[in-house]
């Protein structure tokens, strides 16, 4: 057996072993992060033929701001911000569209008519004939007592058939229902890719637990959101608050959806702050 003879003042250096630094699956995409983005951004243009010019503005203003972003060192959040954008600008619904007159306004501009009224005609809602009546954009008869109460409920939408009559924090509805939307597509999308930084790593109890807040969210979007939109279209975010309770609750309900989306979404990036910023 051959033995290994050093010379005579050798001395043995012992280097320490270097582990393979994790990396998150944020910084693997990381170099692909301003293709994903303008790709995101490229969605807006599907619609550019039906578009206003006041529209393209907007989307070009979203284009330079998330360049911005991206040249100040933050692709990530230059990401989440396209996600938003497009998501917002995806939605139906404008501000532009909201032209409904206020509940004062919508009482002093429609004809009542004094009793007594013809054969057959009364009140739709509470079926009363001796008190003055009014037709609603929509056809149906409704006296003034049923409105006064319907504003002093702030009921906005007709109590038979739905349809919108008039406006009460429509700009403040519409915001918060689109806001809630996009920063709930910035959720998902970050969770997902969390989620699937942790099944690489078979961290079984992340694991779960981004598996049901991706499950949920996904089944808000599908089962609640998506309903609504496809019910309602450009009116899709007056149903929850034109009837069932006013829309002091649907504002509420709204406003409570969108502050655990902000919530949810500013943990996420606290959590991950070194990636954003």
């Amino acid at each position: 057996m051959s033995t290994l003879h050093l010379p005579e003042g050798y001395q043995y250096k012992f280097y320490p072993a270097k582990r393979a630094r994790h990396q998150h699956v944020l910084e693997v995409l990381s170099p692909h992060i301003p293709t994903i983005t303008l790709g995101i951004l490229a969605l807006t243009l599907l619609q550019w033929h039906a578009k206003s010019w006041s529209y393209r503005r907007d989307d070009v203003f979203a284009y330079i701001s998330c360049l911005i972003v991206y040249n100040f060192s933050y692709p990530l959040l230059s990401l989440c911000l396209a996600a938003f954008y497009t998501t917002w600008a995806s939605l139906p619904g404008s501000f532009a569209s909201l032209n409904l007159p206020s509940h004062a306004k919508f009482l002093s501009t429609t004809t009542f008519t004094s009793p007594p009224h013809a054969e057959e005609e009364k009140c739709m809602v509470c079926w009363e004939e001796e008190t003055p009546l009014a037709s609603l954009p929509c056809g149906h008869t409704i006296c003034r007592s049923c409105l006064v109460a319907m504003g002093q409920a702030l009921q906005t939408a007709c109590p038979l058939c739905k349809h919108p009559i008039y406006s009460v924090h429509d700009k403040t509805l519409l915001f918060v229902s689109k806001a809630t939307l996009s920063i709930q597509s910035i959720t998902v999308m970050l969770h997902f890719l969390i989620f699937w930084d942790e099944l690489q790593h078979l961290r079984y109890w992340n694991i779960a637990v981004e598996t049901a807040l991706v499950g949920f969210l996904g089944w808000l979007l599908l089962n609640v959101y998506l309903p609504l939109i496809e019910q309602g279209g450009q009116d899709w975010w007056r149903l929850r608050a034109g009837y069932k309770g006013g829309v002091g609750r649907g504002i509420s309900t709204i406003g409570f959806s969108c502050f655990c989306g902000v919530v949810v979404l500013v943990q996420t990036v606290y959590n991950n702050r070194g990636l954003f910023f």
